[in-house]
C-alpha cells in the first residue's frame, strides 16, 4: 500500500487536468497530425465502446464517459 501513496502523491492532477482540458478543446488538430497507431489510442481512450453512425451519417458518442462528463450527464 505504501507504494500506491507514494504513487498518488507524485500525481500531477494539475498536470493531468490541463492534458485533459487541451485534448477536449483539440482533439480534432489531434486526430488529424496523429499517426495511425496514435489515432486508433485516441479513439480507444475517448470512444472505448465504439462509435456509432447514426444513419443520417452523424456520430452517436453516447457511450463515451467521457463525453457524458462533458455534457453533464
Amino acid at each position: 500500500m505504501k507504494l500506491h501513496s507514494t504513487e498518488l502523491e507524485n500525481f500531477d492532477i494539475e498536470g493531468a487536468l490541463a492534458f485533459a482540458q487541451y485534448v477536449s478543446t483539440n482533439a480534432r488538430a489531434m486526430w488529424q497530425a496523429a499517426t495511425l497507431d496514435q489515432r486508433q489510442k485516441l479513439q480507444k481512450t475517448l470512444f472505448p465502446a465504439g462509435i456509432d453512425i447514426m444513419e443520417d451519417g452523424t456520430l452517436n458518442p453516447s457511450q463515451s464517459a467521457y463525453y457524458q462528463v462533458l455534457a453533464g450527464v
